[in-house]
């Protein structure tokens, strides 16, 4: 008799055979090698990567619930490339709880990535455990391994669309010490004390600057980029 869990996912890759063919067919995949990729990430809590990375495992053990597959697909560091992008994302630490929130870039060098597109990886009606199965079908990779784990067992990081016009590269959690990697602090982000939103900001090492609405101080402008050049 078959796992409950594997009877789940095979049931969730006949629905997937029968609801999403055209997407299947149409979503590409492909390898490349790059000598340097500039990446963005807003964390808080905690002021590089490598201590983010540290806070995200511990708190998965602190739960201390284990995690269907679906749940895992997908687990990994979400970074941006361009500014508004990266910016789009500060809403999420306020959400956590935090008051200040400091913006890291890191340069990887000599890295391999793996680039998945198509209209499939940013419907927003199609679950993230779905669009992992047809990815894993599609590169003929082991079903019952998550997405960005196996990804990352080839040493690759993974390039995927949030949006339409949006990629993020995806950093697996198993691969993250042995990237060829040089970050640095950008600065950092107040939260308004009553609302949910930035008041204030400070370039590294300097003092805090008001921060209005949509108008973004040229200290901040000047240190990401609003239009990436993708490399692929």
């Amino acid at each position: 008799m078959l796992h409950p869990a594997v009877l789940k996912e095979l049931k969730r890759l006949w629905k997937l055979e029968k609801l999403l063919p055209k997407e299947i067919d149409d979503l590409k995949a492909r390898k490349l090698h790059l000598d340097e990729i500039k990446v963005y990430k807003i964390i808080s809590g905690c002021s590089s990567l490598a201590e983010y990375d540290s806070l995200l495992r511990r708190r998965r053990v602190e739960r201390d619930q284990p995690r269907s597959l679906e749940e895992r697909e997908w687990a990994g560091i979400y970074t941006q490339l361009e500014r508004p992008h990266v910016l789009g994302t500060l809403p999420y630490r306020w959400d956590s709880g935090a008051m200040e929130a400091t913006l890291v870039e890191v340069t990887f060098r000599n890295v391999d990535i793996l680039v998945i597109d198509g209209n499939l990886m940013h419907r927003n009606d199609v679950k993230g455990g779905e669009k992992a199965s047809v990815v894993k079908r599609k590169l003929g990779m082991d079903r019952f391994t998550p997405l960005v784990e196996a990804i990352g067992r080839k040493g690759q990081l993974l390039a995927v669309k949030e949006t339409q016009n949006e990629w993020e590269i995806v950093l697996p959690h198993n691969l993250l010490k042995k990237l060829e990697a040089k970050e640095r602090v950008l600065g950092r982000f107040c939260r308004h004390k009553v609302k949910p939103v930035v008041s204030k900001w400070a370039p590294h090492g300097k003092d805090w600057q008001g921060y209005f609405g949509y108008d973004e101080p040229q200290s901040l402008v000047s240190l990401v980029p609003s239009k990436a050049q993708i490399p692929w």
